[in-house]
Order: structure tokens, then sequence, then C-alpha cells
């Protein structure tokens, strides 16, 4: 009776597995049958128009979750969900290297709204400490994830002959994230912090010469503007900060401002 079950168990998980292959094969081949339709110039037309409006929509997008707190995982599981069924749509529009990374761009998106799904469901019904850690863990990898993919994506559009880099959209900036940052100017152990700051994209700290440096980035130029605004009302101007883009380093000497500004600048 065991062995019966044992082989039809076996008979199952063939045909499930090669369900599985049918499936993925059929995937492969409908996409490559739908490439196939278009002729080199409009696929690099489709791959300029797809890279434009993710990239654009990335920007509105980061000024969203700036102004939502880290652990409002309700809306947080929407917006990234939101973002994930935006960058899906392209799917049948870009080709080659764009498609390479916009693929993991989409599924470690849906991977953060899929963590924070989870983790709103645990803190409201069993608050294990130990199963919030891994999903918290699991969530900041995605988010870590997230930002390299894009990175390469953007990198891959602007290789697209054609393609007009809108600076004023996505910056060079965008394309560096703070633990760069910190590097160019000699400022280690940088630590990323998860505590929410209005209008910041992402901040943490790092220690230049023994000293404790605040860093953060942003998500535009509107971001940063209203950041300024907001902290020029604790007597903080540029004066106190260094600012190359839409990035600040706002070291706790003061001493150390001119040294870290012509490391930055240079």
């Amino acid at each position: 009776m065991s062995v019966a079950k044992s082989k039809l168990s076996t008979h199952k998980f063939l045909g499930l597995f090669v369900a599985m292959l049918i499936t993925v094969n059929s995937l492969f081949f409908t996409y490559s049958a739908s490439a196939a339709k278009f002729s080199e110039a409009q696929k690099l037309k489709l791959n300029i128009k797809s890279c434009q409006s993710i990239l654009n929509k990335s920007i509105s997008f980061e000024s969203v979750r700036a102004s939502i707190t880290s652990t409002d995982y309700t809306k947080l599981r929407l917006i990234y969900s939101q973002q994930a069924k935006f960058i899906d749509s392209f799917y049948y529009k870009t080709f080659g290297f764009v498609a390479a990374f916009m693929g993991p761009l989409r599924d470690e998106i849906w991977q953060v709204a899929d963590r924070s799904a989870d983790l709103n469901r645990v803190n409201k019904t069993t608050q294990d400490p130990i199963e919030i850690a891994d999903l918290t863990y699991s969530l900041e990898s995605s988010l870590a994830k997230i930002e390299f993919n894009l990175i390469e994506f953007a990198n891959n559009c602007r290789a697209l002959k054609g393609f007009k880099f809108r600076s004023d959209l996505f910056t060079e900036a965008s394309l560096i994230n703070l633990n760069k940052f910190t590097e160019s100017f000699n400022c280690i152990n940088y630590l990323k912090s998860f505590e929410f700051a209005p209008f910041v994209k992402e901040w943490g700290a790092c220690t230049y010469e023994g000293s404790n440096v605040k860093v953060y980035s942003f998500a535009s130029d509107k971001e940063l503007k209203a950041f300024m605004a907001s902290v020029f009302e604790y007597g903080i101007t540029e004066a106190n900060l260094v600012i190359k883009n839409l990035l600040i380093a706002a070291p706790d000497d003061l001493s150390k401002l001119d040294l870290i500004r012509f490391l930055v600048v240079k």
C-alpha cells in the first residue's frame, strides 16, 4: 500500500514538474514570438519609450514612498503593488539588457509588497519577534536589490541610441546610493536608518575621522528643497551642510565641513 502511494506521489510530482516546464517554455516561446514580430528599430523605439515611462514613474513613486513611515505596512504594500503592476505592463515592450534588468526590478518590488503584507499580518496577530526579524531582514534585502536593479536598468536605458536622459527627473545622484556617497569622502561604517524622515529617500550615519556624520539622499530636487525648508526653521542652512546634487552630508563636528566638502566636490 505504501509503495503504491509512493509511486502515485512520484507520478503526481513528475506530472506537476512536466506541467511547470510546459508552462515556462510556453511563456518563453510566447515572449520570443512576440519579440520576433518587431524589427530592431521598433525594439529600440519601444525600449526608449518604456525606459522613459518607468524612470519617470520611479521618481514620483519615490516621492510618495518618502512620505510614508517605514512601518506603515498597509500603505507600503499598496504603493509597491501598484509600482510592480505598472512595470509589469511593459513586459512585452522591453528587449535585451533593458528587459533583463526590468524583470528582476519588478520581482523585488513584488517581494517588498508581499513582505509588507506579511509584516502587517504578524504585527496585528502573533507579534512573534523572530518572525518579524526574519521578515524585516527579507524586506530590507529586497529594498537593496531594488536599488541595484534600478541603477542597472537606468544605466542600460542611458546606453540606448537616441535615449534622452532627463537629469531633471532622474539625476546622476539618483544612481548613487549612500554607501557610495560615504565612500567618496572616506566616511566609514555607514549604517542605514529605517526611522521615518520627511521628504527623505534614504538616510543614515557614518564615521569620518572619529566624528559622526548623518547622510541623506532625495528622490528629486522638490523633496530636497522641502527638506531644506523644514530644517531651516531650526537654524540649519546650506552653510552647515555639504550638498552634492541630491545628497547631503551633515557632520556633527562642523570643523569637518571644509574637509568633507573638498573630498565630495573634487
